[in-house]
């Protein structure tokens, strides 16, 4: 391995251990919330400090599934050569965008669960502008980043 290609394996083994950290904290706030949601007594739900934490967490949970797609793309856009095999893979991208949007709206769909409808409402609009953002940050320069290699292939 030349000197630049470690270099190279030293920044992608720090993407795969921010990812790593942004998944398992994603994972603790949807935990923390959806305990929060059966945990707390019905009554206590209506008040406004109590939402304005739903909210929060949910807020949080949107920006570390964020980060951890950012970082997916931008580790996959410093690989030099693509594998013939992941060009067939490209049909597969739809599914995971639906997966993504299915991934955030989990959020909004506990609310409704609990019939905090406001919340589920701002929480919807919260993460439709996160996937919104999503798209344009990830989508869009992995999208060109593909054109020019098959390109130069």
């Amino acid at each position: 391995m030349t000197e630049s290609e470690e270099r190279y394996s030293d920044y992608l083994s720090l993407v795969s251990n921010i990812n790593s950290m942004a998944a398992v904290f994603a994972g603790f706030i949807i935990t923390i919330l959806t305990l929060l949601l059966t945990q707390l007594p019905p009554t206590s739900l209506s008040d406004a400090i109590i939402q304005l934490i739903l909210l929060f967490l949910a807020l949080l949970f949107h920006f570390w599934v964020f980060l951890v797609g950012v970082n997916l793309i931008g580790a996959f856009l410093t690989v030099r050569t693509i594998p013939s095999s992941v060009k067939t893979s490209a049909r597969s991208i739809p599914i995971f965008i639906i997966a993504y949007w299915a991934m955030g709206m989990a959020i909004p769909l506990l609310f409704l669960i609990w019939a905090l409808f406001l919340l589920a409402i701002l929480a919807t609009a919260i993460w439709t502008l996160f996937f919104i953002v999503s798209i344009l940050a990830q989508y869009e320069p992995l999208k060109e980043y593909r054109s020019a290699r098959e390109a130069q292939q």
